[in-house]
């Protein structure tokens, strides 16, 4: 399980960094563009905090950070969840996590079903991001996984 959560979170981390760096070369990106991939990484954030039972996540889940910004969040995220994925033994992956959600409803979920979750609201959101894009008449970004799996 843990190889396969490694695989997984090294192409959401290919994907993001694909994406930061077609919109960083844009003259003027279109904002819901930057406020998308603001929200796939201040997400991330917020389940690592989930998992790891800390409150002091100071991010709001829709702020707008600029490119650079992006980026440096999209390098530190990944260094997280890489290091809890590398750390976890087999039975960890099915602890259950017990958090608030935005509604302030009390839930609890597997560890693996939260990995899981954050890799795909990722693609989600980027596909929405590609779609934004091309409506714009700015090329998408190619991120379909069967592309990095060819690297």
């Amino acid at each position: 399980m843990k190889t396969y959560f490694i695989e997984l979170f090294q192409y959401n981390d290919w994907a993001n960094e694909q994406l930061i760096e077609h919109i960083r070369f844009l003259e003027q990106p279109p904002e819901r563009c930057l406020r998308l991939i603001s929200h796939i990484l201040s997400a991330q954030d917020m389940w690592m905090e989930r998992i790891a039972g800390t409150h002091d996540w100071n991010i709001q889940i829709w702020d707008l950070y600029t490119i650079q910004e992006c980026s440096l969040l999209s390098v530190q995220s990944s260094q997280q969840w890489f290091k809890l994925i590398r750390k976890l033994k087999d039975k960890d992956y099915d602890k259950l996590i017990v958090y608030k959600n935005l509604n302030g409803n009390a839930c609890e979920t597997p560890i693996r079903q939260i990995i899981t979750h954050v890799a795909q609201h990722s693609t989600y959101h980027r596909g929405q991001i590609n779609l934004l894009l091309k409506q714009n008449n700015i090329p998408p970004v190619e991120l379909d996984y069967i592309y990095y799996s060819r690297l």
